[in-house]
């Protein structure tokens, strides 16, 4: 299974509503690419090391700013210092690295049933991946820039999880159905599916979540899922 796949099933175990999962997935995409290991970019070329470096001397032991250096790291991208502590503190106890992502996945939950309660009962009651995502945004995550803009973006990541990992298998309750038509920005279309993921490929390492579907004997790459066709 890759991480992608660990992590929305890990989620929607705890969560069981596929929008709220679907939402929450779209903002960690945004904050991470789901790596459990990222550490914040400028971060990285402040420190001059790598995101697995900057893992393993936080690990043992021989970089000790890792609470205050406010670079924001893991799933998450937990930034302020006491945030940090606090994972600091749940990967020592459980014995881990602080890159695990069983670890991360467990200390995300825990910090969204304990300091962030009101946004956990919202995406166990959410009724559309918008509405989730939004809430993960503004009241969660808390980025600088929480505009129009960013909202729809971290939304269609979501859509994707949700179509992908919801609507494909046949798990979604009626109430889960969506009538929301959404466009998507088509990146390819290849009779060959191992053409269409290579270039799936490509896109993930410059920051692009696509999906394949197969459409008309066509393996079509898709990127966004949009309900305002000018926003695709």
């Amino acid at each position: 299974n890759t991480n992608e796949e660990k992590i929305y099933n890990f989620l929607y175990a705890k969560i069981r509503n596929h929008f709220g999962t679907s939402g929450l997935m779209g903002n960690l995409y945004a904050e991470s690419g789901l790596n459990p290991k990222n550490l914040q970019n400028n971060g990285n070329k402040i420190l001059g090391m790598t995101d697995d470096e900057y893992t393993k001397a936080v690990d043992n032991g021989t970089y000790t700013n890792f609470v205050r250096d406010s670079f924001g790291y893991s799933l998450a991208q937990w930034t302020y210092w006491n945030r940090k502590q606090n994972l600091l503190n749940y990967a020592k106890t459980c014995g881990c690295s602080i890159g695990d992502l069983e670890m991360a996945l467990n200390f995300l939950v825990h910090e969204l049933q304990t300091s962030y309660k009101s946004v956990w009962n919202k995406l166990l009651s959410s009724t559309s991946v918008r509405q989730a995502s939004d809430v993960v945004l503004t009241e969660f995550e808390k980025p600088a820039d929480q505009s129009e803009n960013v909202k729809i973006k971290r939304a269609s990541y979501g859509q994707i999880y949700f179509e992908k990992y919801a609507q494909n298998k046949n798990q979604i309750s009626n109430s889960e159905k969506s009538t929301t038509k959404y466009y998507r920005v088509q990146c390819g279309a290849f009779s060959n599916e191992n053409h269409a993921k290579k270039l799936n490929n490509e896109l993930k390492t410059k920051g692009f979540n696509c999906v394949i579907k197969k459409i008309d004997n066509l393996f079509k790459l898709q990127l966004g899922a949009y309900s305002n066709r000018d926003n695709a």
